[in-house]
């Protein structure tokens, strides 16, 4: 599945200041609770040159981000919805394509890397999109988890408040159980709106203080674990 292509504009929020943000989100961009909150979790794959990393941090504008994905609470061993995702930018627009693999749920957990990529590789190979997993030596780097609150208005501006995050370093040989964790004390934002929308979200933002910033949650966690410098 391909999602169209859309701006996604992050805040980087303290405790002391997402007041300040719920307070726009409500009396500005009028936005309500579109559903209830979720736990997001997501694995994090890189290749051999950690293309990936270094296109962020150089700023590629056309670049590929590959991840695994699923809803659920992982001390209670729920995975919901397991997919692969590509998250393609193309300039300051992004998209997603997606690939539902319900056959790793009872496998995600407890399972090594090593397995777990064996799984997907099988399941790309069975479909027909254009996948850039069999083309590099993806193996997994990095898993987050966070809550996401979801929030949207009548002019199909949508925003997402991330918290609660934890990071975990993820080694072939290990499963996500063994792995080590870091706790994130940073609340992320997240603006995501059609193109056709740039000028009534800029006008939005001009009735906050806040600034926008680059923030990318890989790259973040993969700091936090000494792999790389990322600001």
């Amino acid at each position: 599945m391909s999602q169209d292509l859309r701006y996604e504009i992050k805040f980087v929020l303290d405790s002391h200041n997402i007041s300040t943000f719920e307070n726009w989100i409500k009396y500005y961009a009028r936005c309500k609770k579109k559903h209830p909150d979720r736990l997001v979790n997501s694995i994090y794959f890189e290749d051999p040159n950690d293309t990936s990393i270094l296109d962020n941090i150089n700023g590629n504008n056309n670049r590929i981000k590959v991840r695994l994905r699923w809803y659920g609470n992982r001390e209670l061993k729920e995975v919901l919805s397991p997919k692969l995702e590509y998250k393609i930018k193309n300039g300051r627009l992004s998209k997603k394509n997606t690939l539902e693999i319900p056959q790793i749920r009872n496998k995600i957990l407890n399972s090594n890397q090593s397995i777990i990529r064996n799984i997907i590789v099988q399941k790309c190979k069975k479909n027909s999109l254009n996948h850039f997993f069999l083309k590099n030596y993806y193996f997994s780097k990095l898993m987050t988890s966070y809550r996401r609150k979801y929030f949207e208005n009548s002019e199909g501006l949508r925003i997402t408040i991330d918290d609660k995050i934890e990071f975990r370093r993820l080694l072939l040989g290990k499963s996500v159980n063994d792995s080590k964790k870091i706790i994130y004390s940073k609340k992320v934002i997240e603006l995501k709106f059609n193109p056709s929308k740039k000028d009534y979200v800029s006008e939005l933002l001009k009735k906050t203080s806040l600034t926008p910033k680059r923030h990318s949650k890989y790259l973040i966690g993969m700091a936090k674990f000494n792999e790389l410098n990322y600001i």
